[in-house]
């Protein structure tokens, strides 16, 4: 394999079957993007703890669980920092919640996924301009979050589809545009999506006070 300028070279030792950081240590972790290669090859090895990551684990473990969806997190791992590894943590859970929506969405609807939806006025405004949701859905905009979202992008979103969800894989606050649904705890029922979407396109409510669907900001 072709290793490009922007690779980074760790050490590491083997303590209890996990590898830690360690200057002088006899692994090679070799880390380019999401890439990863430890020399010499080691079989059935994790990259141990070292930070608040752990906690972070667990939760990635509890939607592997709940869903069935695998997440390798050896890469992530790859890095000696425990801030970059819950940012590289954070960045492939998100990339696997939304091809987990796009799975439930497209067995039901036409979707749309990371589509331009009108032109950027970023370079004139110099501001950042959100033109892009995560999936449309049959004139309906779908965002999948894992973390912390901005309720500004929301409401521009909202200013071209009148009708929007705001979905979570786990319990999380709920911020959203007039006339948009959230659909939280995804992970334990993935079909609250399919049915918050139907109940958008019929123009009902639904139930108020759901476990998995709070309908807050519903007019």
């Amino acid at each position: 394999m072709y290793w490009g300028k922007n690779m980074d070279v760790f050490r590491y030792s083997e303590v209890s079957g996990t590898l830690l950081p360690n200057p002088k240590g006899e692994f090679t972790v070799i880390v380019e993007g999401d890439v990863c290669l430890v020399q010499p090859a080691k079989q059935d090895v994790e990259f141990g703890v070292i930070g608040n990551e752990g906690t972070y684990l667990e939760k990635l473990k509890s939607f592997e669980r709940l869903t069935g969806v695998r997440l390798e997190v050896f890469c992530a791992m790859a890095v000696p920092e425990p801030k970059e590894r819950l940012r590289r943590l954070s960045r492939l859970f998100g990339r696997t919640f939304e091809d987990y929506v796009l799975r439930l969405l497209s067995s039901n609807f036409r979707v749309e996924r990371g589509r331009d939806v009108r032109p950027s006025f970023s370079k004139f405004t110099g501001k950042r301009d959100h033109v892009r949701p995560d999936f449309v859905v049959e004139g309906i905009a779908v965002e999948a979050k894992v973390g912390e979202y901005q309720s500004a992008q929301l409401e521009q979103y909202s200013k071209i589809f009148p009708k929007g969800v705001l979905t979570t894989p786990f319990s999380s606050p709920c911020s959203i545009p007039k006339g948009w649904l959230c659909v939280s705890n995804l992970a334990y029922n993935g079909a609250k999506l399919i049915e918050s979407i139907k109940l958008l396109k019929e123009g009902r409510r639904g139930e108020r006070g759901d476990r998995y669907t709070p309908l807050g900001g519903i007019s």
